[in-house]
């Protein structure tokens, strides 16, 4: 998953791998699927690595052992940054 909000105008493009093959989603669609998600985990600064995966994980009802990779970087715009992988 993408999502840029610099400007007015955010972006966003998601990629899904899965035994069936890639799915990608652009445009509108991919743009209310993330803000949804952002705002379902109530994503702010002082969230931990592990605590903002665990939250994404579970809003998309994965668990980590079907995560084969999965990296995560949020900046937000008062400069805070979370980092974190599996």
């Amino acid at each position: 998953m993408e999502y840029h909000s610099r400007g007015e105008f955010p972006t966003a493009e998601i990629e899904r791998r899965t035994a069936e093959g890639r799915e990608e989603v652009k445009g509108e669609a991919a743009l209310e699927e993330i803000e949804e998600l952002i705002q379902q985990i109530s994503l702010h600064s002082e969230l931990l690595p592990e605590e903002v995966i665990d939250k994404i994980l579970a809003y998309l009802n994965i668990s980590k052992e079907e995560v084969k990779s999965l990296e995560l970087e949020v900046d937000f715009k008062k400069g805070d940054k979370i980092k974190g992988d599996i």
